[in-house]
């Protein structure tokens, strides 16, 4: 019964009620291309401050993956993921010694 319904109800709409759109020409992807400098800008900007973001590549203590703990306190000496483990040697550990990017990038290794 609904298909029945929508069926001639979007006959009726689409025969009486809606119109053709109206005709673009190329000024309206002209005028949007001009925003895309813009558009670059606030992209690097909120990547930025994602990237700097404390939180954002930091890992607490008691994280684990796939049962084996990442951390270097761990009894097998942290024998977790290596990437995960290259990432946290890289951005920091749980201690706060590099905690993100920007200081990461600031400290002498």
């Amino acid at each position: 019964m609904a298909a029945f319904t929508f069926y001639w109800v979007d006959k009726y709409l689409f025969t009486r009620w809606y119109r053709t759109p109206p005709q673009y020409d190329a000024q309206i992807s002209i005028q949007f291309t001009s925003y895309l400098p813009y558009a670059a800008i606030l992209h690097l900007l909120f990547g930025t401050w994602m990237i700097a973001n404390r939180r954002m590549f930091s890992s607490d203590d008691g994280y684990q993956l796939s049962g084996v703990a990442t951390n270097s306190s761990s009894a097998g000496g942290g024998t977790g993921s290596t990437f995960h483990q290259s990432l946290l040697a890289y951005v920091g550990d749980g201690n706060g010694k590099k905690n993100d990017i920007l200081s990461a990038l600031n400290q002498q290794q």
